[in-house]
């Protein structure tokens, strides 16, 4: 009995700063957010990322591939509008597919995968 106890305690006690931190993520999830809206590198031994970078080069493969980032609103069609009006999570679904055939017939196009 006493050995199960002592294993309970020590599961507990490994689980417990986990367990701390992802409160506090969670409290202070607001804050979290805009500090990382504002990182543009990170670093971690070796490994370095440069978000900047990461970010132009998506940017730079979606102008190639036809993908533009904003359109005006007379690009809309009456019922797309009724539906992001009506069911904004389906319109937002639809907009994810959409971009999805594109990436896989132009990724098609080029030789290369693009999704993975």
């Amino acid at each position: 009995m006493i050995e199960y106890l002592k294993l309970v305690v020590d599961l507990l006690g490994h689980l417990a700063w986990p367990a701390v931190f992802a409160g506090a993520l969670l409290y202070f999830k607001k804050d979290v957010a805009k500090l990382l809206q504002r990182v543009k590198k990170a670093k971690y031994g070796d490994i370095e990322i440069d978000l900047v970078e990461a970010i132009d080069e998506v940017k730079s493969d979606a102008i190639e591939l036809g993908i533009t980032i904003t359109y005006p609103s007379s690009s809309y069609s009456v019922s797309d509008l009724e539906l992001v009006q009506t069911a904004p999570e389906w319109a937002f679904l639809q907009s994810w597919q959409n971009i999805e055939n594109i990436l896989m017939t132009k990724g098609s196009d080029q030789g290369r995968s693009i999704l993975c």
